[in-house]
C-alpha cells in the first residue's frame, strides 16, 4: 500500500506546473499520503461490524466478511476467533450468543462443464455469556463442530467443494435470567380449590425459597403466612 502512494504522489509531482509553487505542493501532497497511509493502517477489514440492531438495542448482530484465500479452519484460527473473542469480551453481561457461518461451495456439471455454487449456513446452539464463560474455549467448540458439518456436506458424495467463507456472523441478544418475585394473589379458580399454598412475602422477592420452605415447615392455620422458623430464614 505504501509503495502504491509513493508512486501516485510521485506521479501527482510531476504534474506541477513550473509557475507553480513545487515546495508548498510537495507539501500538501506529503500531508494527503500521510493521512491515507495512517487511514490505511488503522482500517481492520476482519474487525466485526454491526450490520443489524432491532427491539432498542437488545439484539444486534455484528459481521466478520470472509476471504477467498482461507480454508475456514485457517480463517477461524487467524481471523474469527481472536475477533470474536475481542467482541464478546466487551459485552455487558450477560448475554444470549449464537453464531451464523455462510459457506460457498462450488463442482463442475458433469454436462455442461460449468462451474455451479451453493451457499450454506452453519449455525451454533444458543449460549448464555455470562461471566465464568470461557469464551475462547466456547468458540473453538463452535468452530470445530461447523467445521465437522462442512466436511460431512462435503464428503457425503455430492462433490461440492469448499470454496470461502462468506461471512461468520455473532448474534448477540439481551438475555433475562428467571429472578424470584414477590406475593400476588392467586386467580380466584386456583385459590378456591385449596390445593396451593401462596406464601405472603410482600416484604421481598424471594417467593420461590418461601414456598420450598412452606413445605419443610407446614402449618396447619394460616399456611400462607410466614412462621417464625420460615422468618429466621431471611
Amino acid at each position: 500500500m505504501t509503495e502504491l502512494v509513493e508512486k501516485f504522489s510521485d506521479w501527482v509531482s510531476s504534474k506541477i506546473p513550473s509557475s507553480a509553487s513545487k515546495n508548498r505542493m510537495k507539501q500538501k501532497i506529503n500531508s494527503i499520503k500521510k493521512n491515507i497511509i495512517r487511514a490505511f493502517n488503522s482500517f481492520d477489514r476482519f474487525r466485526p461490524r454491526l450490520v443489524r440492531r432491532e427491539l432498542k438495542g437488545t439484539f444486534e448482530s455484528y459481521r466478520i466478511r470472509g476471504e477467498k484465500e482461507f480454508d475456514f479452519k485457517t480463517f477461524a484460527a487467524k481471523k474469527i476467533i481472536p475477533k470474536t473473542t475481542n467482541l464478546l469480551r466487551k459485552q455487558k453481561k450477560p448475554k444470549k450468543i449464537s453464531e451464523v457461518a455462510q459457506i460457498e461451495f462450488s463442482k463442475t456439471n458433469e454436462i455442461t462443464g460449468a462451474i455451479e455454487y451453493l451457499e450454506l449456513y452453519f449455525r451454533s446452539d444458543n449460549t448464555i455469556l455470562h461471566e465464568d464463560l470461557d469464551i475462547a474455549e466456547y468458540l473453538n467448540r463452535v468452530v470445530e463442530k461447523m467445521e465437522e458439518d462442512i466436511v460431512t456436506f462435503v464428503n457425503n458424495g455430492s462433490e461440492w467443494v469448499f470454496q470461502r467463507v462468506i461471512y461468520f456472523d455473532d448474534i448477540i441478544a439481551t438475555y433475562q435470567s428467571a429472578k424470584g418475585s414477590s406475593y400476588f394473589p392467586l386467580p380466584k379458580f386456583l385459590k378456591n380449590k385449596y390445593i396451593i399454598t401462596n406464601v405472603n412475602n410482600k416484604e421481598d422477592n424471594e417467593c420461590l425459597k418461601w414456598a420450598i420452605t412452606s413445605a419443610v415447615f407446614p402449618r396447619k392455620k394460616d399456611p400462607q403466612r410466614l412462621t417464625e422458623s420460615q422468618s429466621q430464614l431471611r
